[in-house]
């Protein structure tokens, strides 16, 4: 992923896992996201040779154990490469020793899908509704699309809706109904379902605070998920 608004590159170690390098000096070092509070660890520094077609490009990339992505390319890779962004043909373009090299590149993010996952144990009490703190591999995001895992509904083990869900600092929150007529026990780390990018124009309105409720949802809590489709021209 290319991130002209990132400072430094990085890469996660699951993919710095799967390639040659030289060892990585441990660190206790932090990376300060673009939202202003979330902090990324960082493990330590390792320089890669990247290629991309004829030309090898060397750089310093800080390594973390998680992010939203595998490997980002930040504004020190594009300054140091005087990357350019066409956004009309889609392409990034690099400078080497034979001229410009253009690299295709996706703009397209709908595709891109993270797990939701539960962090603590949780005891649902009998058809009772309760609001689940979430897991996300994913900094921050104003709008996801949540849709639960098909395994747990078809159990009929706990009911989940669809909805439009908010994420900060890696976390989320959202309903989560027992139908039982006994308590339901939720494991740490049970896959709940997945989030998917979602367009401007749908928003998600949460309207209550999480951490100055209790967790278990009464009448009075509700979360409204709205989406605003634009209007097709009447000819």
């Amino acid at each position: 992923m290319l991130d002209t608004g990132a400072t430094h590159s990085f890469i996660t170690q699951r993919a710095l896992s799967t390639l040659y390098h030289s060892a990585v000096p441990s660190s206790d070092r932090i990376a300060q996201l673009g939202d202003g509070h979330t902090v990324l660890k960082i493990l330590g520094e390792v320089q890669l040779l990247l290629q991309f077609d004829r030309a090898f490009t060397p750089l310093n990339v800080l390594v973390v154990k998680t992010m939203n992505t595998d490997f980002i390319l930040g504004s020190d890779w594009c300054t140091k490469n005087a990357a350019r962004i066409d956004y009309h043909t889609n392409q990034v373009s690099i400078c080497s020793k034979n001229g410009r090299i253009f690299i295709p590149c996706d703009r397209c993010i709908d595709y891109l899908t993270f797990d939701v996952r539960s962090i603590n144990l949780l005891h649902i009490p009998p058809r009772e509704s309760y609001t689940v703190q979430a897991k996300v591999e994913l900094s921050s995001a104003d709008t996801v699309y949540f849709s639960p895992v098909d395994v747990i509904q078809s159990e009929k083990s706990i009911v989940m809706s669809p909805s439009l869900l908010h994420i900060n600092n890696y976390t989320t929150y959202l309903e989560v109904y027992n139908p039982h007529d006994y308590t339901y026990t939720l494991p740490t780390n049970t896959l709940l379902g997945r989030v998917t990018h979602t367009p401007y124009q749908a928003h998600s309105c949460l309207l209550f605070d999480p951490s100055s409720t209790s967790s278990s949802l009464s009448s009075q809590h509700h979360i409204l998920n709205t989406i605003e489709l634009e209007q097709t021209p009447s000819e």
